[in-house]
């Protein structure tokens, strides 16, 4: 088990700083990109930032925090009409406020807030009932799968896998987060490589008259050493991902069967990933749920070899088509 102190940035949910050591190769080669064509993306950290100019329809709060997405019935089915939401600020008194959605409510707190944001509501029931937690809708995938990409060597992609549950009804109290390292062994494999590589690596580098200083090294390099060496020193890239994973319009196993993906790489679907419950379909709509969409890197089937960003933009544009066509 991972301290959520770990995983989370001091000051904020959100953490960011400069680079400490910002070097000119980095803007020589981003001078070459555009040069070939490659523009940067206009994210929200774009200097352009082209939210911006949609002011008129888009409201931003900081200093909050969501507690729950309302849900009423509505005959068989549950509807999310908004969500509650109260200022954190620690110069102002408490505050609840609620945000009426006229259309959908999509939630992207990511691999760690998403999960923790609905099992105030719905969730895996046994878990939410231990918590005093009242069960809206039984979902037992939400939080049972998450992955993360280690630091130390980066094992791309991770088999391990953990979880996220609450730690109380409160959604002011970070949830539980086990981040699951070494539950599958078979990680152990890339790593104890990796550190291998890394002292070829150095030894060829300092034949070249180049100096290097030692930090922490391993004692040697049998497996049983480098392993007690990965335990000791490994950390956390922060890349997570977790359980709401998309399937077809079924819950299980099932949607697999029907919903493939052909890459030069195999078959995505059952053969890949074996059957396994979800919490979204390929809409990003919550099961069992009306008016609720989740779009961040909680939907992923799977940790990626990438940097999250990337394809964590990707599900949003795709995301933002997907509610232009359902209007």
């Amino acid at each position: 088990m991972l301290p959520f102190s770990l995983c989370r940035a001091p000051s904020s949910y959100v953490g960011h700083e400069l680079l400490a050591c910002v070097r000119p190769v980095f803007g020589i080669v981003h001078r070459a990109l555009q040069k070939v064509g490659i523009e940067p993306y206009s994210d929200l950290n774009s200097p352009k930032k082209p939210a911006l100019e949609r002011q008129a329809r888009l409201k931003i709060c900081t200093d909050t925090l969501v507690t729950r997405v309302e849900l009423v019935t509505e005959g068989e089915d549950m509807h999310a009409t908004g969500v509650e939401f109260e200022n954190t600020n620690s110069r102002k008194a408490w505050k609840c406020y609620f945000a009426k959605a006229r259309r959908e409510v999509v939630l992207c707190g990511g691999a760690l807030g998403s999960p923790q944001v609905l099992m105030l509501r719905l969730g895996p029931k046994e878990h939410l009932e231990s918590k005093a937690t009242p069960v809206i809708c039984d979902l037992p995938a939400v939080g049972s799968y998450l992955q993360d990409h280690t630091l130390l060597s980066a094992n791309i992609p991770p088999k391990s896998i953990g979880s996220v549950q609450l730690a109380s009804s409160n959604p002011r109290v970070r949830p539980d987060v086990d981040l699951g390292y070494f539950n599958d062994p078979e990680d152990y494999v890339p790593l104890r490589k990796s550190i291998r590589l890394a002292q070829r690596i150095a030894v060829e580098v300092r034949e070249q008259r180049y100096l290097l200083k030692d930090f922490i090294v391993p004692e040697s390099s049998d497996d049983e050493v480098l392993s007690a060496y990965i335990r000791a020193s490994l950390g956390t890239c922060f890349h997570y991902v977790s359980a709401p994973m998309w399937h077809g319009d079924a819950m299980g196993a099932e949607a697999y069967g029907v919903r493939r993906r052909m890459g030069r790489g195999g078959v995505w679907g059952a053969e890949a990933y074996g059957a396994r419950p979800s919490v979204v379909d390929t809409q990003l709509r919550v099961h069992k749920m009306r008016g609720l969409r989740v779009c961040d890197a909680s939907v992923f089937p799977k940790n990626v070899g990438a940097h999250m960003m990337e394809p964590t933009i990707m599900v949003a544009e795709q995301c933002g088509d997907i509610l232009r066509a359902a209007k």
